[in-house]
């Protein structure tokens, strides 16, 4: 496709998306949800000290009792709103819940039924069930700092994070790391790939391995970020089988555009906002600053080891790079210090994921060598958290001020100006 076929494309593109969010935009504003609501539970049920929180219809639900309800439960919940953070004038709400009835439990709908009209409840349920497996494996094996911080890492699981270990990995700009990311995705993708190659022709490794990804991407939730890698990743495949190369940038523009159309109101929402900015960081950045750092080291740019610690700590520095302006912005506040502790943890990244995996695969398998592999994890996951406590308490490298909007964008031109040498 020819540039100018694909700027006519983008123009569309964003013209759909314009009257598309400013018609969600009015709805928003002058629809309010239901303070009763029928309907199955849709999301993984997260259950916190003395509440739990899950989705009807789209709609958040918060029960401050612990009621035994299970993913594709059929429910009647009545109670009052509360209206969460609003970003840029959009409300959105939750459902205080005051009663819950279980009408129809999912366990006892007939599996005929289960497989012909709720295949979604039912594939839901199961990855749900197979999730906390997983999480039961890796309870069993570690101490719970380490088992909270391998959950989250390779499962998108956070629940199992204490308040003060979350608060350190917050404060030292490491939080990204214990959530499930599109580094995940594409770390997942890129070992199936592996795995497979000798197996299946090019065509079959790329199917298989997405469908490996749609099931991760059950098992760890639809966040913004596990989405946009998925589109990315799939529309760099989908180049690759049509026999075309296809720029980075140009699929990561598209990418947030068809999320738009799908969801226009993601636009004001601080995850997908940070999540775009550290991959177009990476995008535009990544290979820059890693050739940079490659020039500045001389001969030592023919060890290997030495490229792999680049690649992760070039990948990290150019995030942040975009990423911190938007934090100032957000939240009024980051950690002056969290490029270093990122640069510090990032070539751990990559080894904790895939010795992860395997450590869960041989712990329903052959759990004597997956308790060997968990005392190879536990010393790195050690690390991690010493780290996230270092910075989160060194005080005087936080940064606290309001940044703008033009602020942001001003810097985040300054910064593709100065960068522009070093490209390839």
């Amino acid at each position: 496709m020819s540039k100018t076929a694909y700027l006519i494309s983008i123009v569309i593109l964003c013209a759909i998306s314009a009257f598309h969010l400013y018609f969600s935009w009015q709805d928003n504003q002058y629809k309010l949800p239901a303070t009763q609501i029928i309907g199955r539970i849709n999301s993984d049920i997260e259950n916190q000290d003395f509440s739990q929180n899950f989705t009807v219809k789209g709609l958040c639900v918060k029960n401050q009792q612990q009621a035994k309800i299970n993913v594709g439960d059929l429910i009647s919940v009545s109670g009052s709103l509360e209206e969460k953070v609003t970003e840029s004038g959009v409300k959105e709400y939750c459902l205080i819940a005051e009663t819950i009835e279980v009408i129809e439990p999912f366990n006892q709908v007939p599996f005929i039924k289960k497989i012909l009209l709720y295949q979604f409840y039912f594939l839901k349920s199961q990855l749900s069930l197979f999730r906390q497996l997983c999480v039961q494996k890796i309870s069993y094996n570690f101490k719970a700092n380490q088992a909270s911080i391998l959950a989250g890492m390779i499962l998108g699981y956070k629940q199992g994070l204490s308040y003060s270990l979350w608060q350190d990995f917050q404060q030292s700009g490491l939080l990204h790391l214990v959530v499930a990311s599109g580094g995940n995705i594409a770390l997942l993708s890129g070992v199936v790939i592996t795995i497979v190659r000798p197996i299946f022709s090019r065509k079959k490794q790329i199917l298989f391995s997405y469908g490996v990804i749609i099931t991760y991407l059950f098992l760890a939730g639809f966040d913004p970020p596990l989405i946009r890698a998925s589109l990315m990743i799939g529309l760099v495949w989908l180049g690759q089988l049509l026999g075309r190369k296809t720029a980075s940038w140009w699929i990561l523009l598209l990418t947030c555009l068809f999320m738009l159309l799908y969801k226009p109101l993601l636009l004001f929402s601080a995850s997908f906002q940070l999540s775009f900015a550290a991959t177009a960081g990476i995008v535009l950045f990544g290979k820059k600053i890693q050739g940079f750092l490659l020039q500045l080291l001389g001969s030592l740019k023919q060890s290997p080891i030495t490229k792999i610690i680049l690649a992760d700590g070039s990948q990290s520095i150019a995030a942040q790079i975009l990423v911190t302006p938007l934090i100032l912005q957000i939240f009024g506040q980051t950690n002056a210090l969290s490029l270093l502790a990122n640069l510090l943890v990032a070539p751990l990244v990559a080894p904790i994921m895939i010795i992860g995996l395997v450590f869960l695969v041989l712990s329903f398998t052959i759990p004597f060598l997956g308790q060997l592999v968990a005392w190879l994890l536990m010393p790195l996951l050690d690390f991690v958290v010493l780290v996230a406590q270092f910075f989160s308490k060194s005080s005087w490298g936080m940064i606290s001020f309001g940044l703008p909007w033009i602020g942001v964008f001003a810097i985040w031109l300054m910064t593709i100006l100065l960068l522009k040498p070093y490209e390839d």
